[in-house]
């Protein structure tokens, strides 16, 4: 449904015919309390206001934009509005919303033009959501297709299997999955790994952890193509270990130390612990404890550590797998390296061995 409005601005001057406008990119993730601006076209803006933005030429302009805005992330639904100048030139404001897989509005795309100019085409720009707990992600079509996948449309992955289509990597971004206390928001450029196409692009994220109204705690996130990106050579050894023989017995992962959320694997392993590449596993509930115990000697100081414990796929029999642990760091973030390896069936240790 679309609505007509009209407003008086009653200073400035229309500068949009020398400036052709762009379509701004508004995050509304968190409601329309703060509306801040993430993308001018394709350029990414850092939260800046609507009025500093080219389209809001004037006061007026300025503040039916935020009303059309308003109304739009609100609504769900695209808003048309008219805005006359002192001189009887006639301005429309168009805002379209740009909703997520759990509905919500996650932003706005809003242009602002004289009345007789076409808009342009606007940028692409996708949303997910993540599950705080388990990391699994739920994608959108576009968000997909932004990614380079080989999937039509939107699905769920688990957090390794989402990571694997980006190339570069910002550990600051696990912070918004920490348990408490977490920072609400992050934003950062990740590079695509181009598997589907070969064409890698720069990626422009910005993450929001917000409350569903039923309580469920998410992050919800907006992505917007910023541009190709330059070829980069992968690292020596994580070519080496992503190239060697497929026969091995162990699985090699990366895990987000104080969130627990595994995030990455170089090496899938065997079967059935490879389903771990694109499956959040059950753990066996007698050994969660043992997990809890082996991140926190890791976050304490403690380098390297071995655990056993059970895992299971679905309604699959339970897996005994041997794992050691190395921490290391990546910028802020403590991570660890795991080595996976299946186990003689049988009862796991209940604590970590030193």
């Amino acid at each position: 449904m679309v609505t007509i409005g009209s407003s008086t601005a009653s200073t400035g001057t229309d500068t949009v015919a020398e400036n052709p406008p762009s379509w701004a990119l508004v995050e509304t993730m968190s409601g329309t309390t703060t509306l801040a601006v993430i993308a001018d076209g394709s350029r990414p803006r850092d939260y800046t206001r609507l009025s500093r933005t080219r389209i809001a030429v004037t006061a007026g302009v300025g503040r039916e934009i935020i009303a059309t805005v308003t109304a739009c992330a609100k609504r769900g639904e695209p808003q048309v509005r008219a805005v006359w100048l002192p001189d009887s030139r006639k301005i429309r404001v168009i805002a379209v919303p740009v909703s997520g897989p759990d509905t919500a509005v996650h932003a706005v795309h809003v242009w602002a033009g004289p009345s007789r100019r076409r808009p342009p085409p606007r940028p692409p720009v996708a949303t997910l959501c993540w599950d705080v707990r388990t990391g699994v992600a739920t994608t959108t079509m576009a968000l997909e297709h932004l990614i380079d996948s080989d999937s039509a449309v939107g699905r769920d992955r688990a957090l390794p299997d989402l990571m694997r289509h980006f190339d570069s990597r910002q550990p600051g971004m696990m912070a918004v999955f920490d348990r408490a206390p977490a920072p609400v928001a992050w934003s950062g450029i990740l590079t695509t790994a181009g598997l589907h196409t070969g064409r890698q692009r720069r990626v422009r994220l910005a993450l929001h952890r917000c409350l569903t109204p039923g309580g469920r705690d998410i992050v919800r996130a907006v992505a917007h193509d910023v541009g190709v990106a330059d070829p980069a050579p992968a690292p020596v050894m994580a070519m080496v270990l992503r190239h060697l023989a497929s026969a091995t017995s162990h699985a090699l992962g990366v895990i987000d130390l104080p969130t627990g959320l595994l995030q990455d694997w170089l090496l899938p392993g065997i079967p059935p612990v490879d389903r771990w590449a694109a499956e959040t596993p059950e753990i066996h509930p007698d050994d969660i404890p043992v997990l809890a115990s082996a991140r926190a000697s890791l976050l304490a100081g403690t380098e390297h550590l071995r655990t056993k414990f059970r895992l299971r796929f679905g309604s699959s029999d339970w897996t005994s797998v041997d794992t050691h642990w190395s921490a290391f760091r990546t910028g802020p973030r403590p991570q660890a390296m795991i080595d996976v390896k299946l186990t003689t069936p049988g009862s796991p240790d209940r604590q970590a061995i030193r």
